[in-house]
């Protein structure tokens, strides 16, 4: 797939980003209407998504080459924390934002974005492959995420006085319809369980609502953001220029050695390309710590992906 074609995609997704944008100025998308909207997505379309991505796939990979795969997802979890963590440490962020830092390293918006890019190029091919990286996101996100968050808030608090993370019961995460629904479609690819036509084809139609809901809820959540107060936080395009360029880079660098699976690949680099995952704001919400900070990254990143996700497709396709 050439840059122009991807490029196009990306306009396409941005004009519709743009569309909620100014629906969120003229308070139409106000905070209860995406928060709604929000809801069905995570709820009802996404899921739909993911297992339509399964029962209409015209290829998938076989049992074994499918759990392989799955191992090296978890191992490039380990690699981007790797890399993320020894980024900050070398060039000395301050403590107060270090763990936001390796955050927004290594966590991308999958959800409002990483699925719709993943359809629009690859199809539900690449949709299937991306799933793969939600089971690990899920369980880190009320674990690990959460501490990263609190790290920052207590960098000079006696660790006695510290907060623990409370997050969600493992429960709570196992029984999200976003976790079942991957557990369901990883189920489904590997015994090759045939459905009904009607059945795949009304979650295609379920699950295709996602892209343009989700571009719109961005777009209105990007509204609330103050642009003159965007760009004066100079470390954010330090962070913007790790996220979007050096860290898909180097793990398309480090991975493709020993990944055979060119569409994989692909995905798991662009995956690694993606503005940061809007959750983080909600985390730095509920502890209550660098919220414009957050944001401001969000808001940065997700613009810039509109050129710089083509460029790093160009690279893996």
């Amino acid at each position: 797939m050439n840059y122009l074609t991807v490029f196009s995609k990306m306009i396409q997704l941005f004009l519709i980003m743009a569309v909620g944008y100014a629906a969120g100025k003229v308070k139409f998308m106000n905070r209860e209407m995406r928060s709604v909207l929000t809801s069905l997505v995570l709820t009802i379309t996404m899921p739909a998504m993911f297992i339509a991505a399964v029962v209409n796939a015209e290829s998938l990979p076989e049992a074994g080459e499918f759990i392989v795969l799955f191992g090296v997802v978890l191992v490039e979890y380990a690699a981007a924390l790797g890399i993320s963590f020894l980024l900050v440490r070398l060039l000395r962020f301050p403590r107060n934002i270090s763990g936001s830092s390796v955050f927004i390293l290594v966590f991308g918006n999958m959800s409002f974005m990483g699925f719709p890019v993943m359809q629009a190029i690859w199809g539900n091919e690449g949709v299937f492959y991306a799933m793969m990286f939600t089971l690990p996101f899920n369980i880190m996100l009320d674990t690990l995420c959460s501490r990263l968050i609190l790290h920052d808030k207590y960098a000079s608090v006696p660790d006695r006085q510290k907060e623990k993370a409370g997050g969600q019961g493992w429960r709570q995460v196992l029984l999200s319809p976003i976790f079942l629904a991957s557990a369901v479609a990883f189920v489904l690819a590997l015994i090759r369980i045939q459905v009904p036509e009607v059945i795949g084809l009304t979650l295609n139609s379920v699950g295709s609502i996602t892209t343009p809901v989700t571009m719109l809820i961005i777009g209105a959540s990007l509204s609330d953001v103050p642009v003159r107060e965007v760009f004066n936080v100079p470390v954010i395009y330090v962070l913007s220029i790790l996220k979007l360029i050096v860290m898909p880079v180097l793990i398309w660098l480090i991975f493709r050695t020993f990944i055979r699976n060119s569409m994989f690949l692909g995905v798991t680099t662009i995956i690694n390309a993606m503005p940061v995952a809007a959750v983080g704001q909600m985390l730095c919400l509920r502890y209550r710590c660098n919220e414009d900070f957050m944001a401001k990254a969000i808001f940065i990143t997700t613009v810039c992906s509109v050129v710089t996700i083509p460029l790093i497709a160009q690279l893996v396709t």
